[in-house]
Order: C-alpha cells, then sequence, then structure tokens
C-alpha cells in the first residue's frame, strides 16, 4: 500500500491490529471516523493515539452520538434492551448491496448505477426516528468539540480532523450536513485560524501527499 500509494486506514481495526498498521507502514496512517476513548469511554485510546502522530497521522472525529456523547452512551449502557429495538432500523439501512455485479472493462458506468440505485433504496428504508427520552440527550457540538480539543492537547493540532461518516439512520452531530458550519464555528473556539483550516481539510490534504513512499 505504501508502495502504490495507498492511505492507510486504520478504523474498524483491533486495537493490536491498529498499532501493528502504524508501526508497519513507512507513511502516516489514518483514523477516518474514531471518537477519543479518554473522552466518550470507546474509541481510540490516548497510547494509540501518540502512536499514530509520531508517524505523522490523523483521527477524524466521528459524529455518531452513541460513539461520541458520554450522556447518550450512558442511557444505552442503562437502557440495553430500549437502544437494541430503537436501533434495529440502522442495519437495515447500511446493508445494501447492489443487483449487479461490476463488470470488466467498466469506465465510470457502474457507479453512477449503483449511486442512483442506493439512493433510492436509502430513502425508502430511511425509518429512523430517536427515541422521545434520547432526544435531550443527542450530543451537542460541544461535545464533538471535546473529542478534537483533547487530540490538540495531547499530540497536537496536525493529527485531528473532520470524520463524521454522517449518515441518515441515526442521531449525529450535526444532525445533516448543513450543520458544518456549526462544527466551523465550533472549532474557532478550540483553536486558531491556522488550526481550523488544518481541521476543516489541510491535514487529510497532507497525508493523502504522503502516502506514498
Amino acid at each position: 500500500m505504501n508502495r502504490l500509494g495507498i492511505l492507510i486506514d486504520i478504523t474498524h481495526g483491533t486495537e493490536a491490529t491498529q498499532a501493528q498498521l502504524i508501526e508497519s507502514s513507512r507513511a502516516p496512517v489514518v483514523a477516518s471516523h474514531e471518537s477519543i476513548r479518554s473522552v466518550s469511554g470507546v474509541g481510540i485510546s490516548d497510547d494509540l493515539l501518540k502512536a499514530l502522530a509520531r508517524k505523522g497521522g490523523v483521527v477524524g472525529i466521528h459524529g455518531a452520538a452513541a460513539i461520541i456523547g458520554k450522556r447518550y452512551r450512558k442511557w444505552i449502557a442503562d437502557n440495553r434492551e430500549r437502544a437494541a429495538e430503537a436501533a434495529k432500523s440502522t442495519p437495515n439501512m447500511v446493508s445494501y448491496q447492489p443487483k449487479t455485479p461490476r463488470p470488466g472493462g467498466d469506465r465510470g458506468e457502474y457507479i453512477e448505477r449503483f449511486d442512483k440505485e442506493f439512493s433510492e433504496v436509502w430513502r425508502s428504508r430511511a425509518a429512523w426516528r430517536e427515541l422521545p427520552e434520547l432526544e435531550p440527550l443527542v450530543p451537542t457540538v460541544e461535545e464533538w468539540l471535546e473529542h478534537v480539543d483533547h487530540v490538540i492537547k495531547l499530540v497536537g493540532v496536525d493529527h485531528v480532523a473532520i470524520g463524521l461518516d454522517l449518515a441518515g439512520a441515526r442521531s449525529a452531530v450535526p444532525s445533516n450536513s448543513g450543520g458544518y458550519g456549526d462544527l466551523v464555528a465550533g472549532l474557532k473556539r478550540v483553536t486558531t485560524p491556522a488550526g481550523l483550516r488544518k481541521i476543516a481539510g489541510e491535514n487529510w490534504f497532507r497525508v493523502l501527499d504522503a502516502a506514498k513512499v
């Protein structure tokens, strides 16, 4: 992957796998959509975050309520049956498989058809409704910023970015793509203008440029 210039993403790996990937790669690696364990109790550990930063990598801060929200996560832990029932629609939303395999010699026609079909399926399956008692606990921008601020203080602003994994099948920060402005406004409170530019995109460009070694 280093030779081909493929950016390595450790998200969804076990902690042991993530550590091995960071150590083995000659290029920076990323955790494209993660939370910070020290903040919300789940996600990337401080030790792993330090190793990622030493290699020049970046962690993108997730947006899903069940990942980043401390209050939201506590409710889930205290109400597991109710939470499982409420989450049933999410796998239905994200388990889509295309009807036909990708043909040889494809020049973009397949992905165009895939996008159209997926869009139609997504809209037809959209059934997510937050539980009334959870609505006040959906994380705020300030709670999302706690994750960003922790990374800045621990390893520096060069190693954090926006990585929301935004989807319409669950509660998140922001609640939809129209909320990016709220994130930018919040970031101004925890970093400098130069830091904001890095978090909002420049850090991603840097690791992409450095992926081939």
